[in-house]
């Protein structure tokens, strides 16, 4: 990809229909993030299982297309999927289901899966009372 880079069709779709957008009224976990050095922030809610699995999963967003895009495919991707699970997931797959992107902007891309990343391991190892809110930058 060159600097004239533009966006896949995928990216816009999903930038103008996004998937699981908006705040679920009940949560388990509120994962509030952005990423260093840019605009995009995000807010993640999670329902999780008793067995922490991801039964339910929405955002909200701020920022550019690429990040927007990204957490669409990442809701649908851990959906039902375990926190144990996600926390093994390849960034490589958000870049697969997004149809390519500019490798200065995979930040964008991945500020999602590194944010639930860096919660995962958190509830995983501690006993967590929920519902419970994380504000991080990664």
């Amino acid at each position: 990809m060159s600097d004239d880079y533009i966006p896949s069709q995928i990216i816009l779709d999903y930038y103008a229909n996004p998937v699981n957008y908006g705040p679920l009224v009940s949560f388990d976990v509120k994962v509030v993030g952005k990423n260093k050095n840019c605009s995009d922030v995000v807010s993640i809610y999670l329902k999780l299982s008793k067995d922490l699995v991801i039964k339910k999963i929405s955002f909200k967003h701020s920022g550019c297309v690429i990040s927007k895009a990204g957490m669409c495919v990442l809701t649908e991707l851990v959906k039902n999927k375990s926190l144990k699970e996600i926390s093994s997931f390849d960034e490589k797959i958000i870049v697969k289901n997004l149809g390519g992107v500019l490798q200065t902007r995979t930040r964008c891309a991945f500020l999602g899966l590194n944010l639930l990343k860096v919660i995962t391991k958190d509830v995983l190892k501690k006993k967590i009372i929920f519902p419970k809110t994380y504000v991080l930058e990664v």
